[in-house]
């Protein structure tokens, strides 16, 4: 079985979905789900802003490409365990120009969400008891 170390941020997005904090989503977006935040700024015909995502750099993607189902810890502490893992790339400048304007490589983000998002996954998971 794979396992990952998450970021602080990926943490806290996990809590927020498990606690119903982004209804009506209950998990990290897929690519059709992201597209349509980005161009009509809805989820499910809710208005919906920001896509709550799950990326990857190159170096995790690269160890976890073959995995459907992987353990998620966050400081070496276990979490949770994912499954039906679907794997997806976008275009990165389109998805930054569309939320940061003409001018996205200036935001302070543009450069990180760039760099720390090689592939994106949407995937399962069963809320802990």
């Amino acid at each position: 079985m794979n396992r990952i170390n998450i970021s602080k941020h990926q943490f806290s997005d996990l809590l927020n979905l498990i606690n119903g904090v982004f209804l009506p989503l209950k998990n990290f977006i897929n690519k059709k789900e992201f597209m349509e935040i980005i161009k009509n700024n809805k989820y499910q015909n809710n208005f919906f802003t920001i896509p709550v995502f799950f990326g990857v750099n190159k170096k995790i993607f690269n160890k976890i490409k073959n995995s459907s189902e992987l353990d998620l810890y966050y400081k070496k502490k276990y979490l949770i365990k994912i499954f039906d893992i679907s794997y997806y790339t976008l275009s990165k400048k389109l998805i930054l120009k569309r939320l940061y304007g003409k001018n996205y490589i200036k935001h302070p983000y543009s450069k990180k969400f760039i760099n720390e998002n090689y592939r994106f996954l949407s995937f399962k998971f069963k809320k802990p008891n």
